[in-house]
């Protein structure tokens, strides 16, 4: 679906979801020093392409928050109860954008601790992810696919590629368990780790070629 194709009343909902995205995030950066705001709407243009889910996309710009300096942290949690004009946030997110909307955005905040952004909780991911709705999952699948495309970068140590190495097996991992929710956007999510992690092989191969030339 292109936006171009949605009713009237789902666009602007979608407008104004990346209108308080843009509010929340203006002038943060994600860990991979990437736009918070590009982060968000990149994420929610994938699962309205390749997910055809305008409510998933309209959460995927509400969701999740960016702390600076810190991991991430939901600006929808109830540790922030109280929206701009002293009601509930999450009272607030299901008004202004329906209930389809505000039960993703509960569903990807119930993460558990240490949850979706750490490779060593994968295996907890997985298990947690297994139960929220397809919705949900597409907006994880596409998440996963973002983060793979803001961590193509130039490998200068055998550190950085094998870390890259474990990032890509971790998520391969989730990915594959969520695959049924968008097998669209689970293709383009392997294919971008794919070529990461090729990238990370092809840099630890040379480097094992120098140390064997130099022996």
């Amino acid at each position: 679906m292109l936006y171009r194709d949605m009713d009237s009343s789902v666009a602007g909902r979608l407008e104004l979801a990346r209108a308080y995205a843009r509010q929340w995030h203006s002038g943060v950066l994600v860990p991979v020093n990437v736009s918070a705001v590009t982060y968000v709407t990149d994420i929610s243009d994938k699962v309205l392409r390749f997910g055809n889910n305008p409510d998933a996309a309209i959460a995927a710009c509400l969701y999740k928050g960016v702390v600076p300096n810190t991991s991430y942290r939901s600006l929808l949690n109830p540790q922030m109860q109280e929206a701009g004009d002293g009601s509930n946030a999450m009272d607030a997110v299901r008004y202004y954008f329906g209930g389809r909307v505000g039960g993703i955005v509960a569903e990807l905040n119930s993460a558990p601790p240490g949850g979706p952004g750490a490779v060593v909780s994968c295996t907890r991911t997985i298990e947690w992810s297994r139960y929220l709705s397809k919705p949900s999952q597409m907006v994880l699948l596409a998440e996963k696919w973002e983060n793979f495309e803001n961590r193509r970068q130039e490998i200068d140590d055998a550190d950085t590629a094998r870390r890259l190495m474990a990032y890509c097996i971790s998520r391969f991992r989730i990915i594959g368990a969520l695959r049924e929710a968008s097998p669209d956007l689970a293709e383009g999510a392997m294919r971008t780790g794919h070529q990461l992690a090729d990238q990370a092989e092809a840099y630890l191969q040379d480097a094992r070629d120098a140390q064997r030339a130099r022996a």
